[in-house]
């Protein structure tokens, strides 16, 4: 099913085409267009349809006066105040609300036969990035015009985990992909830090407690105590990010019951204590992380 208009005007509407529509002058005055199957797509700029009316030929000379070859129109609400710089209350978007891993990657869903004109934003609402860690390069508008590369742009930025949301201006057209983000610096110096801590705050090895494990003779010890104390000096990326930290805390425990015999060595004790570790991680570019 296709679905003809020579002209559209949409303004301050919402517009959901329904399977494969062909507009040839589409203007979006504070509007929205969404697309919300894999099923749905828009081609813009096509020359093959004609007006309706009796005078037919007039209306579309008429049109072309005006528009020339633009067939895509895309503006604004602005205020002014009082001779200061203009506000923009928001842009005009395209709004996909389908799961786009489901659509074929090769398969454009605006198609621009036309020139355009105005700033267009591109938005995913969040059913659209139910995969997007496996959204590899694919194409969502085609142009078959030259078009400015900042005619389409995200409205903001996505995310999810270490995978990020492109899109960007690619041969005939607009393209998404997904690229890994690395980990920042300062969140492996960080990790890195919290995992030392983890480490040795309450390492307890039985031999702190029991002196020689192979020494067959079991200390008569009731109650004990362990103090924490130490400091630390490492660099991260070579020597162009030193972190120093200080560990301080005490440990305080007594034997339940012990049992040793030829065989094995057997201790049930309770163990409490309180310990931190401050660490600062000092870097030119992100400035100092302490943690």
């Amino acid at each position: 099913q296709v679905i003809h208009l020579y002209e559209l005007n949409l303004e301050n509407s919402l517009w959901e085409p329904r399977w494969d529509s062909d507009v040839s002058y589409l203007s979006l005055y504070n509007s929205h267009i969404r697309f919300n199957t894999k099923n749905e797509s828009l081609v813009v700029g096509e020359n093959r349809i004609r007006p309706t009316p009796d005078n037919a030929l007039e209306t579309e000379k008429d049109f072309k006066s005006r528009f020339s070859n633009i067939g895509y129109h895309s503006s604004s609400k602005i205020i002014s105040y009082n001779n200061s710089r203009d506000y923009v209350l928001g842009y005009p978007s395209i709004r996909f609300a389908y799961d786009l891993s489901e659509r074929e990657a090769d398969k454009p869903v605006l198609t621009l036969k036309s020139k355009v004109r105005g700033k267009t934003a591109i938005v995913f609402e969040e059913k659209a990035l139910n995969n997007l860690k496996n959204l590899t390069y694919r194409q969502l508008i085609k142009t078959e015009t030259d078009i400015e590369p900042d005619a389409f742009f995200l409205l903001e930025e996505y995310k999810k985990g270490r995978y990020r949301l492109f899109l960007q201006q690619c041969p005939n057209g607009f393209c998404i992909g997904v690229e890994k983000l690395a980990i920042p610096t300062h969140l492996v110096a960080s990790y890195a830090q919290q995992a030392q801590a983890a480490n040795t705050l309450f390492a307890l090895r039985l031999n702190d407690k029991n002196s020689d494990i192979f020494d067959r003779t079991l200390p008569r010890k009731g109650l004990w105590l362990r103090l924490i104390s130490g400091h630390l000096s490492q660099d991260v990326q070579g020597k162009t990010a030193p972190v120093e930290g200080n560990r301080k805390g005490i440990q305080l425990g007594g034997d339940v019951f012990s049992l040793q015999n030829q065989d094995y060595q057997f201790s049930f004790g309770l163990m409490g204590g309180q310990a931190e570790q401050r660490s600062t991680f000092r870097n030119p570019d992100t400035g100092n992380v302490t943690t």
